[in-house]
């Protein structure tokens, strides 16, 4: 009974206060759940704002005569991911190419084998400059070493096998060739091995 005369003499003598008060409160309760949401926010989106920019998570180096299909099954059941894509490396022994009347020649490089899949689930990997992606591409650095552009024939000079002249469709950049090219099982705090220089990318289908 006291309690309720008490509370009705504050209602009718300091109502201005209470509100005041009553108003203090919610607004430190407000901003303390806003800060909440806030900081609960940020965490949840912390790792994805962190993976963003590694262009490929991890990379799998097969040992010739491995069958693709058993590697891919065996990933699957040793670890989750996201998106797996099949990629082949070849060295060959240079490029070369006529353009006008000169012939240049460039020194070892790499081809490589991706589909047409592999752009659009790592499209940071591989930068269109001129040209279409559909079809053979040759990175920027071999192209000005060659001098050649779109619609010119490069001529693959393979390690033991015959040489295999191609026409380029487009001239791309790789922003991440660090990673594209990084050696798998080196030895722990080996230098790390630089990209290649001269690097032609081939549709998967036409692998030679």
């Amino acid at each position: 009974m006291l309690s309720l005369l008490w509370l009705k003499g504050l209602l009718t003598h300091r109502a201005g206060r209470l509100l005041g008060t009553s108003l203090g409160v919610a607004l430190t309760v407000a901003l303390l759940a806003s800060l909440g949401a806030f900081i609960a926010s940020s965490a949840a989106s912390m790792t994805q704002r962190a993976i963003t920019s590694i262009p490929v998570d991890w990379q799998i180096q097969l040992s010739a005569g491995t069958d693709i299909s058993t590697a891919q099954r065996a990933i699957g059941q040793s670890t989750a991911y996201t998106t797996l894509e099949q990629v082949n490396y070849a060295s060959i022994d240079g490029f070369t190419a006529q353009t006008g009347d000169t012939v240049q020649t460039t020194g070892a490089g790499k081809v490589v084998g991706i589909s047409p899949q592999y752009r659009h689930r790592f499209p940071d990997q591989v930068r269109l400059l001129i040209g279409s992606l559909d079809g053979i591409l040759l990175t920027q650095q071999t192209a000005a070493n060659l001098h050649v552009t779109v619609g010119d024939v490069v001529t693959l000079q393979r390690e033991g096998l015959s040489p295999v002249l191609v026409k380029i469709a487009g001239i791309v950049d790789l922003p991440h060739a660090d990673s594209f090219f990084q050696a798998i099982g080196v030895v722990a705090n080996a230098a790390p091995q630089a990209p290649p220089d001269n690097v032609l990318l081939l549709p998967l289908d036409q692998w030679l």
